[in-house]
């Protein structure tokens, strides 16, 4: 007669084809996430890329003014609320010791008033006490040069609405600033 032990060791046929048909479809989910994981990754990146650029032609159409200056080196993006604005050089600044600068002073385009100007000086801004009586405002330091950002001393336009758009033109120049680079 057979007797059947109850205390056998191992696994069936049918229990081992179960346990590799489960670990089969495991790892086939797990293979399709991941696929599809890295399928959105790489198109959310792609429409991200999209965006930066969208944003970066937007913010280009707003200020897509870049004015050159070669006599600082230098070029500014202007937004368009003074897009007409114009510059002329002066270069008989002189240091202390003599040496030449030269400076950009910025007007409106519109009423010919001065809202801005900025000049190249030769050395670091620190030092800057011994060049002139007026030391202005660090625009860039240079290697060798830094550019200085002056505002006007007094208002321009005879009427309040002259005055008001004065003010709004300073204002938008000296937040175009941090656009300062060199001149490629």
């Amino acid at each position: 007669m057979n007797k059947i032990r109850k205390n056998e060791s191992g696994f069936s046929a049918i229990e081992i084809i179960m346990i590799v048909v489960i670990i089969g479809l495991i790892g086939a989910v797990g293979y399709l996430v991941f696929k599809n994981h890295n399928k959105n990754t790489k198109n959310v990146g792609s429409t991200q890329n999209v965006k930066t650029s969208t944003q970066s032609s937007s913010s280009m159409a707003v200020n897509s003014n870049i004015i050159k200056i070669p006599e600082l080196g230098v070029e500014i993006t202007v937004p368009d609320s003074i897009k007409n604005i114009t510059y002329t050089t002066d270069m008989s600044g002189k240091d202390s010791q003599g040496n030449h600068y030269a400076t950009a002073i910025f007007n409106d385009g519109i009423q010919k008033c001065s809202i801005a100007s900025l000049s190249k000086i030769n050395g670091q801004y620190a030092d800057f006490s011994k060049v002139a009586e007026e030391p202005g405002n660090l625009a860039k330091q240079y290697g060798s040069y830094f550019i200085v950002y002056y505002h006007p001393q007094a208002t321009c336009g005879n009427t309040a609405s002259d005055q008001t758009q004065f003010e709004a033109d300073t204002s938008a120049f000296s937040k175009a600033l941090p656009t300062i680079r060199l001149v490629q």
